[in-house]
């Protein structure tokens, strides 16, 4: 039996670093919100046939932080944008955000065999994730404690010294990560019961630092993550 799917996506930025007075998420690509075209990605990926209805083989957990949800509901009553997902409040830190939706997991799932689902967590702000690569990676993620994308660095590299002068690297012995991490549903899960460490920097982190393994496959070079205001320039 196919895994039951599950995707958290963290939408709980505010705007800083995109010197906006939205968060990037609600600005728009093409007069569409950078989160609903995310979403999309998905339910195109996992959209399936029922008695005449389309229903998600995925099912979305929204987070995002509290002063946004009302601005998320009323975008989606305006364009009358109805589909099942769950929204939860996010944290302090996007570890705290992606605890709290698994908490909601946990608490309005009860009775499922999470050994045998699969979540995946995804930058909100990744919009240009295609359907196909989705698709290929919850195939791969099946049977694997965690499946996570990367990309093979193409530009030169150099380390920054503490003097200020820098060194050349060999670009070979690194690797950028991406997101969707799609993981086993009880390894994610117990892995979220570790204390917080600033030094995680996304939730592959954290898994291995629960002593899981990390299974590693080929990511899409189109799939950007939008966090600056160039980011935005370069698309149009």
């Amino acid at each position: 039996m196919d895994a039951r799917k599950y995707v958290i996506l963290t939408a709980g930025g505010v705007g800083k670093r995109m010197k906006s007075s939205l968060p990037k998420q609600f600005l728009e690509i093409s007069g569409i919100p950078i989160l609903r075209l995310t979403i999309e990605a998905f339910r195109k990926a996992f959209i399936e046939k029922k008695d005449n209805n389309e229903e998600s083989g995925v099912e979305i957990v929204l987070v995002m932080h509290p002063d946004y949800i009302d601005k998320w509901k009323d975008y989606c009553k305006k364009e009358s944008y109805f589909f099942k997902h769950y929204i939860v409040s996010g944290g302090l830190t996007r570890f705290h955000s992606v605890q709290n939706a698994l908490k909601f997991l946990q608490q309005n799932k009860v009775g499922q065999d999470w050994t045998n689902t699969l979540i995946a967590v995804h930058d909100g702000v990744r919009p240009f994730i295609t359907p196909a690569k989705l698709k290929e990676l919850f195939s791969i993620a099946e049977g694997e404690e965690a499946l996570i994308p990367i990309l093979k660095i193409v530009d030169s590299m150099r380390k920054v010294l503490p003097d200020g002068n820098t060194l050349p690297v060999n670009r070979d012995e690194y690797i950028t990560i991406q997101t969707p991490q799609i993981f086993r549903g009880d390894v994610l899960m117990e892995s979220y019961k570790l204390p917080y460490l600033t030094s995680y920097t996304d939730d592959a982190s954290i898994v291995e630092k629960a002593g899981y393994k990390l299974t590693y496959t080929e990511g899409e070079r189109t799939n950007l993550k939008i966090t600056v205001p160039e980011d935005l320039i370069s698309i149009h």
